[in-house]
């Protein structure tokens, strides 16, 4: 989300921003690589050498001046924090794009960084919500909060196959516990034997718990019929040939694979957590419960007898509610507005 951003706002927003990204963790070196060398600065503060770092990033704020500094997950919120009480006076913006886990240290910690910031933003009106409990919690007394959706860039709908004769469902994520992929798995065997040579799948991305994800496949028999890419390079060329795209996840804030599966006219099926309601509408896709697949079955079943023209349609509309409320170009506008509202108070 932050690397378009700054390209969006680099191309169309040149007179009025000057962007830098300001790499902080080892793990987050290789967006450097898509953007200008002169636009990436990077302090290993996540290192032996951190009070180091953290001064090497002192002087460069020192020297250029930023207007703004907008954090994103709590490392860069910490960061942030400490460079205002090293001197640096910026105006400090944080997002959060993830639920707090609901433990008192977890609550202390994201109370003191809300606190120390001029704006919270939420990625979601779900997360505001559950960060709205903080309030008199421990120091958190920010009332600067607003929601601002992601946005994605607008991208052609990939043409598709006029010869599949299955239907694909899959989904695109890092392999964590929280997207409860050995549950989609089992999922995935109740549509297997139900719709027996009509459906197949197709798991995206890697992670942390392939091993668990493999474990299920091996288990269920399904390992021949669900096909694993590992991490793609162009991800669209990969969703177009879904037609549904499901996830079975624990919490989310806002993902944005979902967002560029339904620009590719990809039809959700997906669990009714965080900001996915703020997504979804009944018309295009369902909410369903992991321990009732029939709800899923049913509409799986409806939009397989579906004609030709009236499965294109429904692509479209899919389409068009990314378009319409969650595009880049709807998204940079009111992230500007945020910044002049926020130097002008």
């Amino acid at each position: 989300m932050v690397l378009c951003w700054i390209q969006y706002l680099s191309q169309h927003y040149v007179e009025e921003v000057t962007c830098s990204l300001l790499i902080m963790q080892p793990s987050k070196s290789s967006l450097a690589g898509l953007l200008p060398p002169t636009q990436v600065h990077y302090f290993n503060v996540w290192s032996w050498k951190a009070l180091g770092s953290l001064f090497a990033l002192r002087k460069w704020c020192r020297k250029n001046s930023p207007d703004i500094i907008h954090a994103h997950l709590p490392f860069s919120g910490i960061i942030s924090v400490l460079l205002s009480f090293f001197g640096v006076s910026a105006i400090r913006i944080y997002t959060e794009h993830s639920f707090i886990k609901r433990n008192k240290f977890s609550f202390w910690l994201h109370g003191f960084f809300y606190s120390n910031h001029h704006v919270v933003h939420c990625i979601s009106k779900a997360l505001e919500n559950s960060i709205v409990i903080l309030r008199g919690t421990f120091w958190y007394f920010n009332k600067n909060m607003v929601t601002l959706y992601s946005g994605i860039p607008e991208l052609p709908m990939q043409e598709r196959s006029s010869t599949q004769k299955t239907f694909v469902i899959g989904t695109a994520c890092i392999f964590r516990k929280d997207k409860q992929l050995p549950e989609m798995v089992q999922l995935m065997s109740v549509l297997a034997l139900h719709f027996v040579e009509r459906i197949d799948f197709c798991i995206i991305g890697d992670g942390p718990e392939r091993p668990e994800l493999e474990d299920a496949l091996e288990k269920t028999g399904l390992k021949s019929r669900v096909y694993l890419p590992g991490l793609v390079q162009d991800l669209p060329e990969y969703l177009k040939r879904l037609d549904f795209f499901m996830m079975t996840s624990r919490s989310e804030g806002l993902p944005l694979a979902l967002l560029e599966a339904m620009q590719q006219g990809c039809i959700p099926v997906v669990t009714s957590v965080g900001g996915i309601n703020e997504v979804l509408v009944p018309e295009v896709g369902i909410f369903f419960e992991m321990e009732k697949p029939e709800k899923l079955i049913a509409f799986l079943e409806g939009i397989m007898a579906m004609e030709q023209d009236q499965l294109s349609d429904l692509r479209q509309k899919t389409r068009q509610i990314v378009l319409d409320h969650f595009s880049l170009e709807k998204q940079i506008p009111k992230l500007l507005d945020l910044y002049h509202q926020t130097l002008s108070r």
